[in-house]
């Protein structure tokens, strides 16, 4: 039976604004909804593969957990796991329970795993797969360069000229920031890390007037700062202490981890879960969470248009000013 969706090309141009709706739709939000189908990346068959063909032109011994019936794939590397995430078909809200992807992603660091996901759409995009690849060899020992604190220097520096840094070495890309400041190689003045700030969005009034909220932080490619981290937040507070008394840090909890913010002083507040991606089915392309196309959006979601991809969510860790900073060295652990 045919249904409205089939007077659409999912796969040519985008449309235009006067476009028909669904019933109920607002057809200037319909056409923006239908143009963010668009995929700048190159689709990949088999990530999978990709995976361990990474894996094999790293020399890393692994083993493999693959069932039919699974909603993902299984890489141990001893107390390392991958989750490989391609079958938007088996592993999507309507699919798997609410809480599937955190409580599998905590069963495992329980037991002393460190727990990196990746999903098809991640791995599709250049710059993620890039610090996916670099995270996945720091898991392993085998980061390719390894540098000291003391052979870089702190600077201040605006955001706006961190922004090929950021969309080179952060798995989110560039974003604006009120203020930053960077750790340059003593030698070559690349900038080896570099973080940025800005008052809270998601936690606005929550953490007090005088609050920042960490918007970046990211440390080059496949490579370490050791005593990094500690280094730049020493500099931080002094260069821009009058700016807050408190600061705001989240970690993806399904890249990253988190056991060296208590040694730079950072207190954990809460954890945060019941995320998704939405993802075009067809095309395969990431849509950010949009709250003014929520009806749209679960329309399409009902038409299978798009799937909502679960996430395991968001740590949220709390710093003090007067809090004493430790050792940590950099911030892609």
């Amino acid at each position: 039976m045919n249904t409205f969706l089939d007077h659409f090309d999912f796969a040519g141009p985008s449309p235009a604004v006067n476009i028909l709706s669904p019933p109920g739709m607002n057809p200037e939000k319909f056409a923006a909804l239908l143009r963010k189908q668009n995929n700048k990346f190159e689709l990949v068959v088999d990530v999978f593969s990709e995976v361990k063909s990474f894996l094999d032109v790293n020399d890393i011994s692994y083993v493999v957990n693959v069932s039919s019936n699974d909603p993902m794939k299984i890489i141990e590397i001893d107390k390392i796991v991958l989750f490989v995430v391609e079958d938007y078909d088996k592993f999507n809200t309507k699919v798997l329970h609410k809480k599937f992807v955190e409580d599998i992603h905590f069963k495992w660091t329980n037991n002393g795993y460190r727990v990196i996901w990746i999903k098809k759409f991640e791995w599709e995009d250049t710059r993620k797969r890039q610090v996916l690849q670099s995270l996945i060899l720091h898991a392993c020992g085998k980061t390719k360069t390894r540098i000291f604190a003391r052979k870089t220097y702190a600077e201040v520096i605006s955001n706006k000229q961190l922004s090929k840094f950021f969309s080179d070495s952060s798995f989110y890309g560039f974003r604006g920031a009120s203020f930053a400041a960077c750790l340059r190689d003593k030698e070559t003045n690349e900038i080896l890390m570099a973080m940025s700030f800005g008052h809270p969005y998601y936690g606005k009034n929550k953490y007090g007037e005088n609050a920042v909220e960490c918007i970046r932080a990211a440390t080059k490619p496949f490579a370490t700062v050791v005593g990094g981290m500690s280094k730049l937040m020493k500099f931080i507070i002094d260069q821009f202490g009058n700016e807050f008394d408190t600061m705001v840090y989240y970690v993806d909890d399904a890249h990253y981890n988190s056991k060296s913010m208590s040694s730079i002083g950072f207190t954990f507040s809460h954890f945060a879960g019941g995320a998704s991606h939405n993802i075009w089915k067809r095309s395969g392309a990431m849509m950010m969470r949009t709250p003014a196309m929520h009806k749209e959006i679960m329309y399409m979601i009902a038409s299978g248009e798009i799937v909502a991809v679960p996430d395991v969510g968001n740590s949220t860790y709390i710093f003090k000013k007067s809090n004493m900073i430790g050792n940590a060295s950099s911030t892609d652990t």
